[in-house]
């Protein structure tokens, strides 16, 4: 194993600087559409599992409760989506999507997936795999580090 470090030449750099390349992209394509990146990844995890507490939601995004409360408002005034009371839990609210949330799933689905298409432009698809395989893989690594 090589003993030098190049941060510019690291992991966490490499990878930070493609997460920061894919969400200033997908961010610039989904503004038209009047959406951020952070409320399009919560539209996104409505659309594979609607009407679902707001906690689950911030477990679900990686986000914290104010950050999730402040994306949810805004959705919520652009009338994406609603919230109702939790019946098994007065204290929380179920989340679910409006219609006008579900009309914007084709067209954004669209973009997320052409900008899939540039960023694994010249792999084949078993490269792309393993990419997404071996990441997977550091996540679950670093995860059990923190003994949760």
């Amino acid at each position: 194993m090589d003993t030098t470090y190049s941060f510019s030449d690291s992991l966490s750099f490499l990878i930070t600087i493609a997460e920061l390349y894919l969400k200033t992209e997908l961010g610039r394509q989904l503004k038209p559409y009047g959406l951020t990146q952070e409320q399009w990844a919560v539209l996104n995890l409505l659309w594979e599992t609607n009407g679902v507490t707001q906690k689950s939601l911030a477990v679900r995004s990686l986000k914290d409760q104010p950050n999730m409360t402040r994306i949810l408002r805004r959705l919520e005034q652009k009338g994406l989506i609603f919230r109702t009371e939790n019946s098994e839990d007065r204290r929380s609210y179920i989340i679910s999507i409006t219609a006008k949330g579900q009309e914007l799933r084709e067209a954004t689905i669209d973009i997320a997936m052409g900008i899939r298409r540039q960023a694994f432009a010249g792999f084949d698809i078993r490269e792309s795999e393993q990419l997404r395989s071996m990441l997977t893989r550091i996540n679950c690594n670093l995860l059990g580090m923190r003994n949760i």
